[in-house]
């Protein structure tokens, strides 16, 4: 289940390389078409603030904003430094290791469980809370694995083909197909974007491919949201699948969050968040929009998606101006074949992911030499540092409401120090704790019924999720009636 707090090891790490940079690094000077992005960014970031206090969890969208812009700042802050010191390939690198590893430790975790058929390996994967979100990563780093063909190592397409291969079993495997179709598309693309060999590039996919299911068919799991073969869109049972299973629910959880924002507010949308925070819940058991336009246009409505858009039209611009390098357009393949996976995923959504975006971001914009730059833009330095420092305010006061959620509600303090920053309000330690103070559990339902997706459900939902079966006659104490009080002033307003 979300938390509000996943992934926040990441925003630290992001924000300190940011606050370095805006000491060390050399900023230049901005040009027309830097200030037009910038301008766009800001009104988009603006019409995300402007969501958030329209919504009706002000603080939870306010937090996922000010990550958006942590994210942003980590893209310009990872370009400053590739500018500077021409790191990209190490870089680069340093992404396909990352991806190498996840493999590794999945393959580690096979070797070392007792019975790896019966385990469930969707939920108990390490690094994600669903296998599928290995995907983000795998569709990240794919056109990168064709980098070693540009060097002069003698072993290249060896190399490459094992590279392809590790790649194509770990997505036959997981048997996401927005990953599969979208890794096809962007491996038909690549041999026309390469100054290399067509016929090698093609020869390289079409066996690594065929490798990768033969090797992915040789590790079985029980669960049949891992049957490789649910990528030709085939179910043993019955035959050829359904539409209504081909979808997997999306098509209905982009009507109902559409109409839900449409009925709203359709120019500043949900807030960021939003999927996990409105009520009634779009859809039980899911957190996020699973497609990335979908997400981005219900979060920030049309003026904040136009901006978004505007930006995205900027940045092609910008790539167009000069010549791009063997890394520079590998990379923006990258970015598009993310693009087209997050039409029916969640890239756009979760910290792991915006991470591998915001460098590959970086690494697709051209850049001067800072051989000629005589000083660093004093501006923007200042400008990032208070940034950094504004956002780092928030998200300590993130981290302490969700750690006061985490422990048993003991005193009063406690209590208000949540409502004043309630964040992510979902404080089931306090819920299902029998020893907490019968006034202050009140007190703390009320406040999720005012905050929480299910309101007037809210002690419902918490007595589901509870494994305390002494604790039901506290669920219950006078909720109905709270309910019923708050419905009438609602009515009354």
């Amino acid at each position: 289940m979300y938390s509000g707090f996943d992934g926040e090891l990441i925003i630290l790490c992001e924000l300190f390389f940011a606050i370095l940079i805006s000491f060390f690094g050399k900023h230049p000077k901005l040009t027309k078409q830097g200030a037009l992005l910038l301008f766009t960014l800001t009104c988009w970031h603006l019409s995300g603030l402007i969501s958030a206090v329209l919504s009706d969890h002000f603080h939870a969208s306010l937090i996922k904003q000010c990550q958006y812009l942590i994210h942003c700042l980590l893209a310009y802050s990872v370009w400053v430094f590739l500018r500077q010191h021409g790191k990209h390939q190490l870089m680069a690198a340093a992404l396909v290791l990352a991806f190498l590893w996840a493999i590794f430790s999945l393959a580690y975790k096979w070797l070392h469980i007792d019975d790896p058929y019966l385990f469930s390996w969707v939920f108990g994967t390490p690094f994600f809370n669903h296998i599928r979100h290995l995907g983000f990563i795998q569709i990240a780093v794919l056109p990168l694995l064709y980098l070693p063909l540009l060097t002069s190592f003698q072993f290249k397409k060896i190399l490459v083909l094992v590279l392809l291969t590790i790649f194509w079993s770990s997505v036959i495997w997981t048997g996401s197909r927005g990953t599969f179709l979208s890794a096809i598309i962007i491996s038909c693309i690549i041999p026309f974007c390469l100054n290399y060999n067509k016929k090698a590039l093609f020869t390289l996919f079409s066996v690594a491919f065929a490798f990768g299911w033969l090797i992915a068919l040789q590790f079985p799991v029980e669960s049949e949201v891992l049957n490789p073969y649910r990528l030709l869109f085939l179910n043993f049972e019955n035959g050829i699948e359904s539409s209504k299973q081909l979808s997997s629910g999306r098509t209905e959880i982009w009507l109902r969050i559409l109409d839900t924002m449409w009925s709203h507010n359709p120019l500043f949308g949900l807030g960021a968040n939003s999927y996990n925070l409105i009520s009634p819940r779009i859809w039980p058991g899911t957190t996020q929009a699973h497609s990335g336009p979908v997400q981005l246009f219900t979060e920030f409505g049309i003026l904040g998606f136009s901006a978004l858009l505007l930006s995205l039209t900027i940045c092609i611009k910008i790539w167009l101006q000069c010549k791009a390098t063997n890394l520079q357009l590998l990379s923006r393949v990258a970015i598009l074949g993310i693009c087209i996976g997050s039409a029916i995923d969640g890239h756009f959504y979760f910290n792991f992911s915006l991470l591998f975006i915001s460098i590959l971001l970086a690494l697709s914009f051209p850049f001067n030499s800072v051989q000629g730059q005589q000083k660093t833009n004093l501006l923007f330095a200042i400008s990032i540092l208070i940034i950094c420092i504004g956002s780092s305010l928030l998200i300590q006061r993130h981290w302490q409401s969700y750690v006061l959620q985490q422990v048993p509600l003991s005193d009063q303090q406690q209590l208000d120090t949540v409502k004043e920053f309630p964040s992510f309000y979902s404080p089931s330690a306090w819920l299902t704790d029998f020893n907490t103070a019968p006034h202050l559990l009140q007190q703390a339902m009320e406040l999720g019924q005012q905050l929480g997706p299910y309101h007037c459900k809210y002690f419902e939902q918490e007595l589901a999720l509870s494994t305390e079966n002494s604790t039901s006659e506290l669920f219950l104490i006078d909720m109905d009636k709270a309910c019923h009080r708050k419905e009438e002033r609602n009515h009354e307003e």
